[in-house]
């Protein structure tokens, strides 16, 4: 009897899983996008109508959507960490703005490149820091459970204060609460806009990837996504956005990202 139940409950949870693939999201009319509160307003608005500037990874996601008949829901989460989850346990379909990592690929799928990265040091302007060794002197903020707190461990920094949150992280390090933080070039290159206090300093690790990730069983959901994002990378979409939400420089500092 047991066994029967387990079997049962095994079928409903691949009946279930197998309805969140693509086919089932045209059904529903609706593509849920998963998103923290606090992602920075050019990377992604989690405002319900967000106008003309929604936001990098939104514009983008909502061109796949546009052509696929959906309308975009934006699924906010508090932390960085509750993304994923809220994926595979169905509440989204998918992440945007997400760094890919060793951990977040054993729980999720992930489509191709949206954005190239790379982890640095960043501190209060006029005193830099310019190599690894310094880093790991300074006293270090870290956003808990973020591929930027990852980056920073796996460099042997022993972090002195975790935050929760971006802003808490910016203020940390502008008011001398912590000398440093580790965060990924493309945020540093939003923040700074925002926080001409903060300079950009040695490399953190070795180059990386942003994309998008979503649950491992919708691999229509992933086919559409990648075919997407390559006809976006050829064309002149990702580059026109690209300088939209993050600057005429901007290409040229993702190029460095690659290095």
């Amino acid at each position: 009897m047991r066994q029967l139940v387990f079997a049962l409950a095994c079928v409903g949870l691949a009946s279930s899983a197998a309805a969140q693939d693509l086919d089932a999201i045209r059904k529903a009319g609706v593509l849920k996008v998963v998103c923290t509160a606090d992602d920075q307003p050019e990377l992604v608005s989690t405002a319900t109508a967000a106008g003309p500037n929604p936001g990098f990874h939104r514009e983008l996601i909502e061109g796949f959507a546009k052509l696929n008949g959906l309308k975009v829901e934006i699924v906010p989460v508090k932390t960085a960490d509750e993304r994923i989850p809220a994926v595979t346990r169905g509440d989204g379909d998918i992440v945007v703005a997400i760094v890919e990592t060793e951990a977040r690929r054993r729980a999720a799928e992930f489509t191709a490149e949206v954005l190239p990265t790379r982890h640095l040091a960043v501190s209060r302007k006029g005193k830099p820091i310019a190599s690894l060794d310094e880093l790991r002197a300074a006293k270090v903020v870290v956003l808990k459970n973020s591929s930027w707190a990852i980056a920073a461990a796996d460099a042997g920094v022993k972090p002195a204060l975790e935050v929760a949150g971006v802003d808490e992280l910016v203020a940390a390090v502008e008011t001398g609460k912590a000398d440093a933080t580790v965060m990924s070039i493309v945020d540093f290159t939003l923040v700074a806009r925002r926080h001409p206090s903060l300079e950009g300093g040695v490399f953190v690790g070795a180059a990386g990837t942003s994309s998008w990730a979503l649950r491992k069983n919708a691999p229509a959901l992933k086919a559409a996504l990648d075919e997407y994002l390559a006809n976006a990378r050829k064309g002149s979409t990702w580059s026109r956005l690209v300088v939209k939400y993050f600057g005429e420089k901007a290409l040229e500092v993702l190029g460095r990202a690659k290095q």
